[in-house]
């Protein structure tokens, strides 16, 4: 295997280099945009394993 370096000027889509992403912010908006509406309309609910608590079940997923 060998290590391919792009020329300096190659664009990569949300990078930080000389020619970055000009959609950068808008994506970012949008991400957090569609990740709102889908968590406001469904809801999430932890399911216990055979004999878990409550409490342990919270500590299992966080």
């Amino acid at each position: 295997q060998s290590l391919i370096t792009p020329p300096r000027d190659t664009f990569f889509p949300w990078s930080d280099g000389g020619q970055n992403c000009p959609a950068l912010k808008f994506s970012q908006v949008e991400f957090v945009a569609v990740l709102a509406l889908l968590m406001y309309e469904n809801r999430l609910s932890i399911v216990r394993e055979d004999g878990e608590t409550e409490e342990q079940a919270r500590e299992r997923v966080k």
